[in-house]
């Protein structure tokens, strides 16, 4: 698997409610290639000393500045951590503790320093799905391959993964015929096949139990049909690929599925336009920040969606109450923490995905 540590929900509301005196947020652009990531440590090197000058001038404590800059120092110098990277990183850093997310996209190289963490990158990185996972399956053959990105394409190693169905059946072909004739002909033959295709689909249980990143499936008839019968994974698209995978490099099986990658995402905002639609003609819709809001302030709020640049500073109380004259940190880093505080959720995108074009858009779980 390539090495992300995205937060998860939970993960993310604890983050988004930290408070402390000093929070040192660092967020810069990595390489998964391992012989260029020393330049990456070195820029985290420059960002951590820039950090320390700023919680000096911020009146911190020594032994805060010393605490902060030997976590910062004790990562830099990590070569195992750097040697496993993904296309971004984000560093949290109090005196007590820190938090370290190798990331799936490249955020732009920033820091901040103040009494919370920045979260937005965080929230931009649960939001946007770029791994996929394909399932190359044939009667002769089957791959489960990782394709993230622009990463290059992988295969991984499944235990118990059948080779082909006539390995599974213990048969030289499961083209011939039985002594008793009982499995001969096309029926036959997919009886062999559903048995296969549930071995695989059995084998597979373990790698992606817990995950939920799309998986493609890359097959011909019948087993395509077959395999989508039985199979238990929740994430299989409903659109696959129907060519022969045999004969498939994964770099070529990558680029077959991105047509159905293109699909997934216009699925994904099919359904999210037609929901807000939906909770338009319901009056359970809020497009305006204050509105937002106070929405946000008594959990009204099940879907959060927020253009992932919005930069709009300012403040919102417990009672829902926005000050744009409070200038320190993003309004939306507010409403991100009480999203997430009553179970909400929160979906950053790029401009170029609103709904609307609207920067800001509320889903509410009811009339408000």
């Amino acid at each position: 698997m390539w090495h992300f540590d995205v937060p998860t929900k939970t993960e993310l509301a604890a983050l988004a409610n930290l408070r402390e005196p000093y929070v040192v947020s660092i967020y810069l652009p990595t390489t998964p290639v391992t012989p260029e990531a020393h330049k990456d440590s070195i820029t985290l090197s420059n960002l951590a000393k820039s950090a320390g000058e700023r919680l000096e001038d911020l009146g911190a404590s020594k032994s805060d500045i010393r605490s902060i800059s030997d976590q910062l120092a004790d990562i830099v110098e990590d070569f195992d951590f750097w040697a496993n990277q993904g296309h971004g990183l984000g560093v949290i850093v109090t005196p007590t503790h820190h938090w370290t997310f190798r990331l799936p996209q490249s955020p732009d190289e920033s820091l901040k320093v103040g009494d919370r963490p920045s979260i937005m990158p965080l929230a931009a990185a649960m939001s946007e799905v770029t791994a996929f996972q394909v399932l190359a399956l044939s009667e002769g053959k089957v791959r489960l391959i990782d394709v993230e990105g622009d990463l290059p394409p992988r295969e991984i190693n499944v235990a118990e993964l059948p080779e082909s169905a006539a390995d599974h059946a213990g048969k030289s072909s499961i083209n011939d015929r039985s002594h008793s004739n009982r499995l001969a002909g096309g029926e036959g033959k997919n009886i062999l096949i559903t048995a296969y295709a549930r071995a695989v689909d059995k084998a597979l249980r373990p790698v992606l139990r817990g995950d939920d990143r799309p998986l493609v499936l890359v097959a011909t008839e019948p087993i395509n049909s077959i395999y989508r019968q039985l199979n238990s994974y929740p994430a299989l698209f409903s659109v696959g690929v129907e060519i022969s995978p045999d004969e498939m490099t994964p770099k070529e099986l990558a680029e077959a599925i991105e047509p159905v990658r293109r699909a997934y995402f216009e699925q994904l905002d099919t359904q999210r336009a037609e929901l807000v639609e939906q909770r338009r003609g319901q009056f359970r819709l809020r497009e305006d920040l204050a509105g937002v809001a106070k929405a946000a302030a008594v959990g009204a709020i099940d879907t959060l969606v927020v253009d992932r640049d919005y930069a709009e500073l300012g403040s919102i109380s417990e009672a829902g109450d926005l000050d744009l004259s409070a200038h320190s940190y993003p309004v939306v880093e507010d409403l991100i923490a009480m999203v997430l505080a009553t179970n909400g959720e929160v979906v950053a995108v790029d401009s170029n995905r609103l709904l609307d074009g609207q920067p800001i858009l509320a889903v509410l779980r009811w009339n408000f």
